[in-house]
């Protein structure tokens, strides 16, 4: 009895994992080379975290994806300055791939640097993002980075084929 319960429990614990289909497969980086606070540098560390669980969790689309079909990209987030204990400047590259049909090689799909962005983050504030409403910056911005990937690597399988993401970014 416990062996099955053991069991049932186990499965029914993967099942949110099983279904997760979300379309990035987002590393991330936070440097601040000109902000040396202790402080800062631990909300940096949060601030790297939350994006990551952002880019990679949040459901883009309503395609069904792999985990071998998810788009390869990357964030840098370069803080240059500190205006206020949870307000700073920065500068954005964002970068994505995808392999190269019938090798081992990829293509770059998207590099982009955006050399004067301001964001604005608390320590262990949630990323949420809805479409129709504006939240904050940071989420905006992901997001709209989010949907130039994947209209990206849409357009290089089909003509067109990332104009729905393009509109909506």
């Amino acid at each position: 009895m416990v062996k099955k319960v053991s069991i049932g429990l186990l499965l029914f614990l993967s099942i949110p994992f099983i279904s997760l289909s979300q379309e990035l497969n987002c590393t991330v980086d936070v440097v601040s080379p000109q902000v040396q606070d202790a402080t800062a540098q631990a909300l940096f560390q949060n601030m790297k975290n939350a994006i990551y669980q952002f880019m990679n969790t949040t459901k883009w689309t309503n395609d069904d994806f792999t985990s071998l079909e998810k788009i390869d990209c990357s964030i840098y987030i370069n803080i240059t300055s500190e205006n206020s204990p949870s307000d700073f400047n920065a500068t954005l590259q964002i970068q994505s791939r995808r392999p190269v049909y019938k090798s081992s090689l990829y293509s770059t799909m998207l590099n982009f640097q955006d050399n004067n962005i301001d964001l604005a983050y608390v320590l262990n504030q949630p990323l949420l993002f809805n479409i129709n409403t504006y939240t904050d910056n940071i989420t905006s911005l992901l997001a709209f980075y989010a949907y130039m990937i994947i209209g990206t690597d849409y357009d290089s399988y089909s003509q067109n084929g990332g104009t729905p993401y393009f509109l909506k970014a």
